[in-house]
């Protein structure tokens, strides 16, 4: 009989990060069953009403910290190992990203408490880097022995290399949601000091336009695509870009948009952090990297780049192999199975 893994929460099904481990989940061999309260707060006394199975796990998925207090509780009383895969620390998105309040100050230690008794509490935890790994470790102090670590990766159905599409001349392309840790003011920049070059800058995401006014006239701006225009965009671009932003959530976190790229065999420039593996040397691999909050080094790059079409075509196809070799599907599922079976020897 297939073991069951209760996804808790209020979480999107759609969103890639959760999309990937469900199919890799399935493929292991373990059969989903979803419950998603109608309130995050009452969702272990729903529970007692909704719930019909007895699952071996119960894993509630990125972004869901609201639901994990309810998940907890029932989990606790059921005696089923609970993983919570938070992606992100609400304290450091809003103390280090979001500066709502100083790290001294009452709010920022409530927030942090509360955070440190949930991660705690959890069973285990799911990092997508080891940086982020070593982030829980030192603020919440978590033992290192509850945290395994998997990517975020690439849905390959989606994304891979296409020789096919011809790509445009000398497009650098940026696509996503302009949070402050992408640091989009550096492209901005950047492209200011190559405002009398022949490049292409291409921006696609949700945005204000009002916060985009002072945009030079070598920059487009274009809204969010769905998911296959998305990988004919990136297919179609010279050179990729990833985040640029000096904050230390940036630091620890390899985003999606960098997975998707080296998948779909493109070059990628993106800030120097501690997110990414020793072994990716700057450039042999089919990623650069500069210093965070530097235009200049990204102007100069890039000028460097787009000059060598060839050399442009033979980064990329080292970027998909980086990708195949270390953060594809394949490799993913190999963390998570590892991580499956550390829980359930566990128990």
């Amino acid at each position: 009989m297939k073991k069951i893994i209760l996804w808790w929460g209020r979480f999107d099904n759609n969103y890639s990060r959760n999309r990937i481990l469900r199919n890799l989940m399935v493929k292991l061999g373990y059969q989903i069953v979803d419950f998603k309260p109608f309130i995050s707060k009452f969702g272990s006394f729903q529970a007692k009403f909704s719930i019909n199975v007895k699952p071996s796990l119960l894993w509630v998925p990125c972004f869901r910290h609201r639901d994990l207090k309810s998940a907890l509780k029932w989990a606790c009383k059921e005696k089923i190992p609970l993983i919570f895969d938070p992606l992100i620390s609400s304290w450091d998105k809003k103390i280090n990203e979001q500066k709502k309040f100083i790290k001294s100050s009452k709010e920022s230690i409530k927030i942090k408490k509360n955070e440190s008794y949930l991660f705690d509490k959890s069973d285990f935890l799911i990092a997508d880097t080891e940086a982020h790994k070593n982030f829980f470790i030192k603020e919440f102090n978590i033992s290192e022995k509850k945290i395994f670590v998997i990517n975020v990766g690439a849905e390959e159905k989606f994304f891979f290399p296409n020789e096919k599409i011809i790509p445009s001349s000398k497009e650098i392309l940026f696509y996503g949601s302009f949070l402050e840790l992408h640091g989009v003011d550096v492209i901005i920049d950047a492209a200011k000091l190559l405002i009398n070059k022949p490049i292409k800058w291409t921006l696609i995401g949700n945005f204000n336009k009002r916060d985009f006014k002072d945009c030079p006239s070598n920059i487009s701006l274009e809204p969010s695509i769905g998911i296959e225009e998305l990988a004919y965009r990136i297919r179609k671009a010279s050179i990729l870009l990833g985040i640029f932003s000096g904050s230390d959530k940036a630091n620890n976190v390899i985003p999606n948009k960098v997975f998707q790229s080296l998948a779909c065999g493109k070059p990628v420039i993106t800030r120097l952090a501690d997110a990414y593996p020793k072994f990716l040397t700057n450039g042999d691999m089919g990623i650069y990297f500069i210093e965070p909050n530097n235009p200049k080094a990204l102007a100069n790059l890039i000028v460097k780049l787009i000059s060598d079409e060839k050399q442009i075509e033979k980064t990329g196809k080292l970027a998909r192999k980086t990708f195949q070799t270390f953060f594809s599907e394949d490799q993913i599922m190999k963390q998570l199975q590892d991580s499956l079976e550390k829980v359930f020897i566990g128990i």
